[in-house]
């Protein structure tokens, strides 16, 4: 169980641990294509996971944090890296000069923050989904 008090690497860490032993318990062999789809601090798991286990799954990062920017790499298999422009988690423009660097696919939402919505603008929240869902 997560307690509050845990430092921001040490909930990761707990993560992390739960994760595999769930994922340990599939039987990824049978699988021909495997997509990890993961946000914020599953960014960080999901880019983990995958190296660990030499997994060689797609990632569609959602919202990454900065704990997650030594996954995002030109060699990985990266489907599309995806940020609020607003997000004040990782700065837009640490995002955008990492991903340029790296040349990975970013699409940078305007408007948005960390949870990719707008308060009370249920219209622009779903057209912030349809730039997601068109992005796979």
């Amino acid at each position: 169980m997560l307690d509050i008090n845990e430092s921001l690497d040490e909930c990761i860490e707990e993560i992390k641990k739960y994760v595999l032993t769930q994922i340990e318990s599939l039987d990824l062999a049978r699988y021909d294509d495997i997509v990890f789809v993961s946000k914020s601090l599953g960014t960080v798991v999901a880019g983990w996971l995958d190296e660990k286990l030499s997994i060689g799954a797609r990632h569609i990062y959602l919202t990454p944090v900065k704990e997650s920017l030594i996954y995002i790499q030109n060699r990985k298999n990266i489907i599309a890296v995806i940020a609020g422009e607003k997000d004040k988690q990782l700065s837009a423009d640490i995002l955008r000069e990492h991903c340029k660097k790296e040349n990975v696919f970013l699409k940078q939402i305007d408007g948005v923050g960390h949870r990719l919505e707008v308060w009370g603008d249920m219209d622009k929240n779903i057209e912030v989904l349809k730039e997601v869902v068109a992005l796979y």
